[in-house]
């Protein structure tokens, strides 16, 4: 759709009148990834290019037309990705906000089949190199030296998990050598509900553990061990938006978090506790 104008024109022309026609806000591009096409192959550099155009024609269109829709994108984490895969000066000039997708930081693959924490906050003291780059923290920052203003910065917060089988039960530390998915949620991915009635059903002998570096909580039972955020890792993930001056929270996604209530003892009294724990942080209305 990208690689020449007269198709970006029949795309923008079709967003135009699902807008129009749906009363909607505005649209958001979630390109996974612009010129990478899986890590393996050959990194197709216009693509790059392709993107910004489109950005570019998209909100030359918004202008033209007078509208005040809005043009945001969710964009890598990763610096590996985000060096390869954005202009991110261009993306600064035509969007009204970067939807950062910072979680996945830490998942059970055949690269890394170690456990670790999916949506660390900072660095851990023992991560250097590579392993440091993988927090919120670092990827904020790496957008803002990269030419993306702090106002158009929006954090993304999961509100799910990934869970690991670990090799050893008795090592269930952070980087411990793990055998695959955990039996929690669903090819590791584990919604906080799910959470929350394995540690009520476990209460006895889980280990819930938070780290105070990356601030996030982790637990492990036997072979399971799984990373997950808490509300008071999503808080404090909402204070450091507050604290830098960024532009919001992005959460993925609502249906992970716990609309039955089914963590209600755990997570104090409401329903959706991690969407709520982010709204009153940011709005200060935390009264815990």
């Amino acid at each position: 759709m990208v690689a020449d104008h007269a198709s970006r024109k029949v795309f923008i022309k079709s967003v135009k009148f699902i807008l129009r026609n749906y009363s909607l806000d505005g649209i958001d591009l979630d390109w996974e990834f612009p010129a990478i096409h899986n890590y393996r192959s050959i990194v197709k550099k216009r693509e790059r290019q392709h993107f910004s155009q489109l950005l570019r024609e998209i909100r030359m269109e918004y202008n033209r037309e007078k509208r005040n829709y809005l043009l945001t994108v969710a964009v890598a984490a990763p610096k590996i990705i985000v060096d390869s895969a954005y202009d991110v000066d261009q993306i600064n000039m035509y969007v009204d906000y970067a939807n950062i997708m910072t979680y996945d930081f830490h998942y059970f693959t055949d690269f890394t089949p170690f456990t670790g924490l999916n949506s660390p906050l900072y660095a851990r003291a023992t991560e250097q190199l590579y392993m440091a780059t993988l927090n919120i923290n670092y990827t904020v920052h790496m957008y803002i030296d990269k030419g993306l203003d702090r106002s158009k910065i929006v954090v993304g917060i999961p509100t799910y998990g990934h869970s690991f089988k670990l090799f050893n039960a008795n090592n269930g530390n952070v980087g411990s050598p793990a055998l695959g998915y955990g039996n929690l949620g669903q090819l590791g991915f584990v919604n906080y509900p799910d959470i929350c009635h394995f540690m009520k059903t476990h209460k006895i002998d889980v280990n819930v553990h938070f780290d105070v570096d990356a601030r996030v909580p982790y637990l492990h039972r036997d072979h399971e061990w799984a990373s997950f955020d808490n509300p008071q890792s999503v808080m404090n993930k909402a204070e450091y938006i507050k604290e830098n001056n960024l532009g919001g929270a992005m959460i993925y996604s609502l249906n992970a978090d716990d609309y039955e209530g089914r963590c209600i003892g755990l997570s104090g009294s409401l329903k959706f506790p991690l969407a709520e724990s982010i709204n009153n942080t940011l709005n200060g209305n935390n009264t815990s």
